[in-house]
């Protein structure tokens, strides 16, 4: 997990936004860290790993795609998810990531993903849970201004 948040913090590229600079340029992240962190943290800590499968994840040109193997737990509900209401699929995972501060059981990960990005950045498939965060990019291409729903990948 630690190498996938420095390979982010390496990708997460600052931009300078010269759009009605009067002195100072405003610098703008590729995407937002906390939020992406939150989501990785979420994807291994309740990861399906009794089937052997580590989560995914996938950098495309316009997104980072986190995909978490497993769907909500029974007990769940997707409102709850949304309100961060926390569910452990792996208990004891999450009892060691607590012990070493790398998460809490506040519930605050899935409403701070949303708070960043919406609701609409989750897709729930049968067999998984998929997390898709947006680039920000300051210059975009002809083609992504053009057509905005294009798939670039």
């Amino acid at each position: 997990m630690d190498k996938v948040l420095e390979y982010a913090d390496v990708i997460n590229i600052v931009q300078a936004d010269e759009k009605r600079r009067l002195l100072t340029r405003k610098d703008v992240n590729l995407f937002d860290m906390n939020a992406f962190r939150e989501a990785i943290v979420n994807a291994f800590v309740h990861n399906k790993w009794v089937d052997g499968n580590a989560p995914m994840i996938t950098i495309y040109s316009n997104r980072i795609e986190i995909l978490s193997r497993g769907t909500l737990d029974p007990k769940q509900t997707l409102d709850g998810f949304f309100m961060g209401e926390s569910i452990p699929v792996n208990q004891k995972l999450s009892d060691i990531f607590l012990q070493l501060h790398i998460s809490e059981r506040s519930g605050r990960g899935v409403p701070t993903i949303i708070d960043t990005y919406g609701k609409d950045v989750f897709d729930f498939r049968e067999n998984s849970i998929v997390v898709n965060i947006p680039f920000h990019w300051i210059d975009k291409t002809d083609i992504e201004k053009t057509n905005p729903t294009r798939n670039t990948e």
